[in-house]
């Protein structure tokens, strides 16, 4: 799902008004797509009508809503967009530069089969973060870490 109008009707759907706040903080994640933190979206935004608490506010409602994800990594919390047609997916994160990397083409299936067959678990989200070096920083030679 990353048609602005079927986010948009999300709201009327479960009794939500959709306040230009609202539309200005779903415009710009979704103009973005990409993972962004609280202040990086304030700080990008740079909207006096919108305050990092309505940020706040509002993506805890978005969660709730399912419009988007929340992935905790090196202890911030970064929101992305959620499309309803992809399946759990995997982050590589860059230990020099800090660039995340979305790996979508890798199905977690057989890792959520052996947890629900080894430990009689049933996962129903992961968010799966790998620590690295990417290739860019690599190539500068900045790969120990």
């Amino acid at each position: 799902m990353r048609n602005k109008n079927e986010f948009f009707q999300v709201f009327k759907d479960n009794n939500y008004s959709l306040t230009l706040q609202r539309k200005k903080i779903l415009n710009f994640i979704l103009m973005k797509d990409s993972h962004m933190t609280i202040q990086g979206i304030c700080n990008e935004l740079n909207d006096p009508e919108v305050s990092q608490a309505t940020i706040y506010r509002n993506l805890k409602l978005f969660l709730k809503l399912g419009l988007v994800n929340k992935v905790n990594i090196e202890s911030y919390d970064y929101y992305e967009i959620v499309d309803r047609n992809e399946e759990n997916h995997f982050h590589l994160i860059c230990k020099k530069c800090h660039k995340i990397i979305e790996i979508k083409d890798i199905s977690t299936k057989a890792i959520e089969g052996s947890i629900k067959e080894k430990f009689a678990f049933k996962v129903t989200k992961s968010d799966i973060v790998f620590n690295g070096i990417c290739m860019d920083c690599q190539n500068k030679g900045d790969d120990d870490a």
